[in-house]
């Protein structure tokens, strides 16, 4: 079977999403990532597809990735974040959440990872296993389920 994804944890390490012979399949890998986040050692992990017609070898890592879902925080609580190309053919990064907390004046939630801090809203704060479901998700279609929102950044 090709593999489709790569897997980025803390911002620097690239390993090809793939089942990993008697230890984990691909699913398994993607949950454990959840799992293992614990805000210092393993406080980020994002998945993101490889180019067209390009195999990991050969990825230009400072090109790509482009488009990704990322984790950052502790298995317990994290924060999630999509960045997808946008129809003109820009790029546009988003907070997920599930869409209670909609007029809210600010963030009023801390996400702690590595060295940061992240404010976000309530009903942007996920555990790892909602998290893994939507990275699941993210791996299955490029895309979060519709049933969560998506709250445009501005970097």
């Amino acid at each position: 079977m090709t593999k489709t994804h790569v897997k980025t944890t803390n911002g620097h390490i690239h390993t090809l999403i793939k089942d990993r012979r008697g230890v984990r399949t691909e699913t398994e890998e993607i949950l454990w990532s959840m799992t293992a986040l614990d805000a210092s050692v393993r406080f980020s992990v994002c998945i993101w597809r490889l180019p067209p017609a390009t195999d990991f070898d050969h990825v230009d890592i400072s090109k790509y990735p482009q488009e990704y879902l990322q984790a950052a925080g502790r298995a317990d609580r994290m924060t999630l974040e999509l960045r997808r190309r946008e129809q003109d053919g820009t790029f546009a990064q988003y907070v997920v959440g599930r869409g209670g907390d909609v007029g809210r004046a600010e963030p009023s939630e801390t996400i702690e990872w590595d060295k940061f801090e992240t404010k976000v809203f309530p009903d942007e704060v996920f555990d790892s296993g909602e998290a893994g479901q939507i990275f699941l998700a993210y791996f299955e279609r490029d895309n979060v389920p519709p049933s969560y929102v998506l709250r445009r950044l501005t970097l």
